[in-house]
Protein backbone atom coordinates (compact mmCIF):
# COMPACT_ATOMS: atom_id res chain seq x y z
CA UNK A 1 0.00 0.00 0.00
CA UNK A 2 1.37 3.71 -0.64
CA UNK A 3 -0.14 6.85 0.22
CA UNK A 4 0.26 10.04 -1.43
CA UNK A 5 -1.28 13.33 -1.44
CA UNK A 6 -3.87 11.71 1.02
CA UNK A 7 -4.64 9.43 -1.54
CA UNK A 8 -4.38 5.16 -0.87
CA UNK A 9 -2.98 3.07 -4.18
CA UNK A 10 -3.52 -0.71 -4.07
CA UNK A 11 -1.79 -2.67 -6.76
CA UNK A 12 -5.01 -5.31 -7.21
CA UNK A 13 -3.16 -7.03 -10.40
CA UNK A 14 -1.45 -10.31 -9.97
CA UNK A 15 1.37 -11.45 -12.61
CA UNK A 16 0.27 -14.95 -13.93
CA UNK A 17 1.20 -17.23 -16.20
CA UNK A 18 4.24 -17.46 -18.06
CA UNK A 19 5.38 -13.93 -17.17
CA UNK A 20 5.42 -14.61 -13.56
CA UNK A 21 7.29 -17.23 -14.56
CA UNK A 22 9.65 -14.94 -16.54
CA UNK A 23 9.37 -12.75 -13.59
CA UNK A 24 10.15 -15.75 -10.68
CA UNK A 25 13.10 -16.85 -13.42
CA UNK A 26 14.68 -13.52 -13.34
CA UNK A 27 14.99 -12.89 -9.58
CA UNK A 28 15.93 -16.42 -8.84
CA UNK A 29 18.94 -15.54 -11.72
CA UNK A 30 20.05 -12.35 -10.20
CA UNK A 31 19.96 -14.27 -6.76
CA UNK A 32 22.54 -16.62 -8.11
CA UNK A 33 24.66 -13.59 -10.00
CA UNK A 34 24.62 -12.18 -6.29
CA UNK A 35 25.60 -15.51 -4.94
CA UNK A 36 28.63 -16.01 -7.14
CA UNK A 37 29.95 -12.84 -7.38
CA UNK A 38 30.38 -13.07 -3.67
CA UNK A 39 32.89 -15.39 -3.93
CA UNK A 40 35.17 -13.48 -6.21
CA UNK A 41 37.89 -11.03 -4.76
CA UNK A 42 39.53 -8.64 -6.97
CA UNK A 43 43.43 -8.11 -6.29
CA UNK A 44 45.36 -4.91 -7.77
CA UNK A 45 49.11 -3.89 -8.19
CA UNK A 46 50.45 -7.23 -8.96
CA UNK A 47 52.47 -7.26 -12.42
CA UNK A 48 52.13 -10.42 -14.56
CA UNK A 49 55.58 -12.39 -14.39
CA UNK A 50 56.69 -14.80 -16.34
CA UNK A 51 57.85 -17.29 -14.33
CA UNK A 52 54.87 -18.10 -12.31
CA UNK A 53 50.85 -18.78 -13.20
CA UNK A 54 48.44 -15.66 -11.57
CA UNK A 55 46.69 -18.88 -9.74
CA UNK A 56 50.11 -19.44 -7.99
CA UNK A 57 50.62 -15.41 -7.28
CA UNK A 58 47.53 -15.36 -5.74
CA UNK A 59 48.00 -18.17 -3.84
CA UNK A 60 51.29 -17.15 -2.56
CA UNK A 61 49.87 -13.41 -1.80
CA UNK A 62 47.01 -15.34 0.91
CA UNK A 63 49.73 -17.66 2.53
CA UNK A 64 52.32 -15.36 2.90
CA UNK A 65 50.94 -12.24 3.12
CA UNK A 66 47.25 -13.38 5.05
CA UNK A 67 47.98 -16.26 6.50
CA UNK A 68 45.09 -17.95 4.38
CA UNK A 69 45.05 -21.20 2.44
CA UNK A 70 42.30 -20.76 -0.26
CA UNK A 71 40.77 -22.66 -2.79
CA UNK A 72 40.76 -20.87 -5.80
CA UNK A 73 38.01 -21.86 -8.80
CA UNK A 74 39.08 -19.41 -11.25
CA UNK A 75 41.83 -17.11 -11.58
CA UNK A 76 42.10 -14.29 -14.22
CA UNK A 77 43.37 -11.10 -15.65
CA UNK A 78 40.75 -8.51 -16.38
CA UNK A 79 41.05 -5.82 -19.47
CA UNK A 80 43.21 -6.41 -22.36
CA UNK A 81 46.99 -6.23 -22.08
CA UNK A 82 48.72 -3.45 -22.69
CA UNK A 83 52.24 -2.04 -22.07
CA UNK A 84 52.93 -0.51 -18.84
CA UNK A 85 49.78 -1.35 -17.26
CA UNK A 86 48.91 -3.42 -14.54
CA UNK A 87 45.92 -5.44 -14.93
CA UNK A 88 43.93 -6.34 -11.89
CA UNK A 89 43.15 -10.05 -11.29
CA UNK A 90 40.53 -11.80 -10.44
CA UNK A 91 39.94 -14.54 -7.78
CA UNK A 92 36.83 -16.59 -7.61
CA UNK A 93 37.64 -18.65 -4.36
CA UNK A 94 35.39 -21.96 -3.04
CA UNK A 95 33.21 -20.46 -1.20
CA UNK A 96 31.80 -16.92 0.25
CA UNK A 97 33.33 -17.22 3.52
CA UNK A 98 36.99 -17.36 2.36
CA UNK A 99 36.55 -14.16 0.32
CA UNK A 100 35.02 -12.02 3.15
CA UNK A 101 37.68 -13.88 5.19
CA UNK A 102 40.34 -12.76 3.07
CA UNK A 103 38.24 -8.86 2.45
CA UNK A 104 38.64 -8.84 6.44
CA UNK A 105 42.05 -9.44 6.98
CA UNK A 106 43.10 -7.07 3.82
CA UNK A 107 41.08 -4.16 5.63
Amino acid sequence: MMVSNNLTWRCCCRINGPLRQAVLSAVYVDQETQRRRSRNVVITGLPESVACTDSQIVSDLCTNELGIYPTLTAVKRLGTKQPNKIRPILATLQSEDEATLIKKRVL
